[in-house]
């Protein structure tokens, strides 16, 4: 078993990949906190048309999602209106930063070779817009709790499970 943990850039073996699994929805939030930020601050003497082109904005972002998902990396963005809403009430500036964010990390992520999940990265990345509009109370921090203990206890679950089976069926031969 490799387990490494980067050559260079790149996440190797076992170490690396758990790096890149831990490190990525933390970006993803922060990708979308310091984009809605910006944006916001750019937009804020904007007119009614301002979220047309956010509108026009998503559809770009979604493009970009349908893309790596060709690129056979599957991406979540089209489950942001669904999951994200949960999470937090999205407007269509919300959306556009959320699913930006997203599509840049994951898109670093698959040029670095990184694993990650994008359903994390999604999830995140709208919490990191709720904290970026200063509206945390409107963050369903509940959700968010349960997701994040999910997300937590799996990994350790999983690798226990699978040394279990492995030792069972060493066993077994």
């Amino acid at each position: 078993m490799r387990w490494r943990g980067a050559d260079g850039i790149h996440p190797v073996g076992v170490l690396g990949a758990c790096v890149a699994l831990a490190v990525s929805p933390p970006l993803g939030a922060l990708a979308a906190f310091v984009l809605v930020r910006s944006v916001r601050h750019v937009a804020r003497r904007a007119s009614r048309r301002w979220h047309e082109l956010a509108q026009a904005g998503q559809w770009a972002t979604l493009a970009c999602a349908a893309a790596l998902t060709s690129a056979r990396r599957p991406v979540a963005g089209t489950s942001l209106r669904t999951r994200g809403r949960r999470i937090y009430h999205l407007h269509p500036v919300d959306g556009f930063c959320s699913q930006g964010a997203s599509a840049a990390v994951i898109l670093s992520a698959s040029l670095l070779a990184a694993p990650t999940s994008t359903t994390q990265i999604v999830a995140s990345s709208v919490v990191g817009v709720g904290a970026g509009r200063r509206r945390w109370h409107h963050v369903r921090w509940a959700l968010v709790r349960h997701m994040g203990l999910a997300w937590i206890v799996t990994m350790p679950a999983s690798a226990a499970f699978v040394a279990l089976a492995f030792a069972g069926l060493r066993r077994a031969s």
